[in-house]
């Protein structure tokens, strides 16, 4: 019987590579209000889920 995964989460190597277009950083702060998703890289994790974090990563 074939399994279901859900992947909830995105990983990168470095956090500027996602970061580099504003229109990717705004659909992934949607994506964390409204699925969850966690963001992750080797560099450090993001934290999109607060005002601040969500500044941070927009400067």
């Amino acid at each position: 019987m074939p399994r279901v995964v859900n992947v909830m989460g995105l990983w990168c190597r470095i956090v500027s590579r996602a970061m580099r277009d504003p229109r990717r950083l705004e659909d992934l702060i949607e994506a964390v209000e409204l699925y969850g998703v966690y963001a992750a890289s080797l560099t450090g994790n993001i934290d999109l889920t607060t005002d601040a974090g969500i500044s941070a990563a927009r400067s």
